[in-house]
């Protein structure tokens, strides 16, 4: 399975509770726990009237969120192709109200109008499922394909933002996307190592943006990302167009401490902040992070395997305070301990053209 982001670790809905079903499908509150930095990152640029594309919706968490940014004068159109995860999405959407989501059950491709073999398992995630990747299994079904070019000239709107998260399939995505990305959006996505996708070494979405212009940045680290340095597990990638020149992130201390029995808390004034966990990894296990406000909200978690929970993938996130707030951060696991914590504030994330 892929690594999980920040918030996407155990497939949640509303206050804290599983989900297995369709039927279990209850409506968000204020906050959605679906892909924190992702989400992070789209508050950015994001405005009421924004057009935005999700691209590989899974069961649509992400895409409420996103369409809740856009506002009553926003659209948002969101692309799935798995009979299991559309089922999702339709559910999901209707019961958060959020009906006038375009969903295109299609795969989005460099072509429109051929036939794709996919690959699935029965898995909850549709990471199990995959255009492009080598995946184990004997199930697999065909899906019709599109283009963001075809389906942005159909709507007759080209997205601002454009969020991709397709298992490898994110440059052929990019490839049919020439004209969008002539209108220079804003775009996140999802980087698979290369050993998890050999033979496709030369179809790094990375590259493919860089000669385009565009800058790269760690989703969340907010770091640039240097295309030549190794990595072993998937990444967020932000990339911001040519046009916006002002967005240039900058860290400052802000607090460091130490844990005491696994557990923190710590106040915050008003501001985006990365916050870097200091776990250490004493064996194979699981572990989780729950991060509260003072109302006990939980605003946000992570849950994987030891080794992947502290790293940078999980263990660096960034957040934003609209209020001065204290946050309780607990760490869960026997094969994980929580060192301590290191908060910046950011600065420099202007999202206009300097």
């Amino acid at each position: 399975a892929a690594a999980r982001p920040v918030g996407t670790a155990i497939p949640l809905q509303g206050r804290d509770r599983m989900i297995e079903t369709p039927n279990d499908i209850a409506p968000y509150g204020d906050i959605i726990l679906w892909e924190k930095p992702v989400q992070f990152a789209a508050a950015l640029f994001i405005r009421n009237g924004s057009t935005v594309f999700d691209i590989g919706a899974n069961t649509g968490g992400v895409a409420i969120a996103l369409r809740r940014l856009a506002g009553q004068k926003g659209r948002l159109t969101a692309f799935e192709c798995h009979p299991k995860m559309i089922a999702w999405c339709r559910e999901n959407f209707r019961v958060n109200d959020a009906r006038d989501i375009r969903l295109v059950e299609k795969a989005c491709w460099n072509q429109a109008g051929a036939n794709l073999r996919m690959a699935s398992d029965e898995g909850f995630y549709s990471p199990s499922s995959s255009l492009v990747r080598a995946i184990k299994t004997d199930r697999h079904f065909e899906v019709a394909t599109t283009t963001v070019d075809v389906e942005a000239a159909s709507e007759g709107q080209w997205p601002d933002f454009i969020k991709i998260d397709v298992e490898g399939a994110e440059y052929e995505v990019l490839q049919g996307a020439e004209a969008a990305l002539s209108r220079e959006p804003v775009i996140v996505l999802e980087r698979m190592p290369p050993h998890q996708m050999p033979g496709r070494e030369d179809r790094d979405p990375v590259p493919f943006l860089i000669e385009r212009g565009y800058r790269c940045f760690d989703v969340n680290s907010l770091e640039p990302l240097d295309p030549d340095e190794a990595f072993v597990l998937p990444t967020n990638i932000l990339a911001i167009p040519p046009r916006l020149t002002g967005f240039a992130p900058r860290f400052t201390d802000a607090a460091r401490q130490k844990s005491a029995d696994g557990a923190l808390t710590f106040p915050l004034d008003p501001g985006a902040y990365r916050i870097s966990l200091d776990i250490a990894v004493q064996g194979e296990g699981t572990g989780a992070f729950r991060l509260h406000d003072s109302a006990g909200r939980l605003v946000l978690m992570a849950a994987d395997r030891s080794e992947r929970l502290a790293a940078p993938l999980c263990a660096v996130f960034p957040m934003r305070v609209d209020a001065p707030d204290t946050y309780s951060l607990t760490l869960e696991g026997e094969t994980v301990s929580l060192g301590g914590l290191t908060v910046e504030r950011i600065d420099g994330l202007q999202a206009d053209a300097g």
